[in-house]
């Protein structure tokens, strides 16, 4: 027999929604779950091919822009292979990619209009996050949506690989990879409520392989998160569409940068300071600029500080304007070493000076 209470007839409405942010795909995915057991009746699992129908359903509520290889169900959780996402407003197929994903829900307090995912398992996903000359990104429509009464208390993702690509980067597109992807999202009450653990890593794939970390807590509702971000490694060619003004001349040949920062992220405004050690940074350009910085003096501190630059910088702002003080960090730096190199000729001339004075004193002794 069919449910009819208040509840139930409210999950069904979510099911009609045609918002698709994260969260509202998993969760009608799993209402795909509830209402298989409950309208259908649990008895139906031994008689009716319900991953077929399943398959069917979850395609049904996911819309045109996924696809799926299998959908499974069973009394533990449910199961898709295969699940693709394409988006048809730039043409590019194949966005998301995940080979597996099983979502562990809880039925038990369906009646009071909450659905409860104790975890979801993510395996071997793929991303393409793009940013197209429209200054749209390939994810944009997938982060719209609104709120859903649900609670989710875990998310693992391993084997993940990530793309990304900024075609307004310069005359040509910023491309980076990152492979090995791990993600952690844990909270005994809710990943929505205060206090969530995030802990996020994986590899940068270039010339040389680095790697990242992002280790803290993230508030969802409040959009808040306080966490230590490192980076180690990262192969400074792959920032020439970024870094290099004069893009005719200037062209970084080899470098590598290890970045820490403490990040806070609270009422939309974030606040990094950043410290960031440059070791064998070198350029291939006699002329032109990096960040506002001539390219000779820039090569000028790298001699004396024997192929390392230590500096400081902070960025800030809002989410949707990010700004950082990386230039006049970097200027800050060439006039420091610019200063202490015309004071060290000065200082050891006084030294002389002054020892010559002194000996001229100890002859009339």
């Amino acid at each position: 027999m069919p449910i009819q209470s208040q509840s139930f007839l409210k999950l069904q409405r979510h099911l009609k929604s045609d918002t698709i942010c994260p969260v509202k795909v998993i969760v009608k995915i799993v209402l795909v779950f509830i209402l298989f057991f409950t309208v259908i009746g649990v008895g139906a699992y031994f008689f009716l091919p319900l991953d077929s129908m399943a398959k069917s359903r979850v395609e049904e509520v996911l819309g045109p822009a996924f696809s799926i290889g299998n959908a499974g169900v069973s009394y533990a959780h449910l199961e898709i292979s295969d699940l693709k996402y394409n988006d048809s407003e730039h043409n590019t197929p194949g966005v998301i990619k995940v080979d597996r994903i099983k979502v562990y829900p809880s039925i038990l307090l369906l009646l009071t209009g909450r659905i409860v995912i104790k975890k979801i398992e993510v395996d071997s996903p793929y991303l393409l996050l793009k940013r197209f000359n429209d200054n749209k990104w390939s994810v944009s429509k997938l982060m719209e949506g609104g709120s859903t009464p649900v609670i989710l208390k875990g998310i693992r993702v391993k084997n993940g690989v990530m793309h990304v690509q900024d075609d307004m980067a310069g005359k040509s597109p910023f491309k980076a990879k990152l492979e090995g992807l791990s993600i952690k999202i844990e909270n005994p009450v809710s990943v929505f409520q205060q206090g969530t653990f995030i802990d996020i890593s994986g590899k940068l794939v270039s010339k040389k392989e680095g790697d990242f970390r992002i280790k803290g807590k993230w508030d969802v509702l409040t959009k808040k998160i306080t966490a230590n971000v490192k980076i180690n490694e990262l192969d400074m060619t792959i920032l020439n569409p970024y870094l290099a003004e004069n893009r005719d001349g200037v062209v970084i040949t080899s470098g590598n940068v290890n970045i820490s920062s403490d990040l806070k992220f609270e009422n939309n405004a974030v606040n990094a300071p950043v410290d960031a050690v440059i070791k064998g940074l070198s350029i291939k350009a006699d002329n032109g600029r990096i960040l506002g910085v001539s390219v000779s003096l820039i090569k000028g501190i790298v001699e004396e500080e024997d192929g390392k630059i230590s500096f400081k910088f902070n960025v800030s702002g809002t989410s949707g304007n990010i700004q950082t003080d990386l230039k006049d960090a970097l200027k800050k730096k060439v006039e420091d070493s610019l200063k202490k190199k015309m004071e060290s000729p000065i200082k050891r001339f006084s030294r002389d000076l002054k020892d010559i004075g002194k000996g001229i004193l100890d002859v009339f002794r």
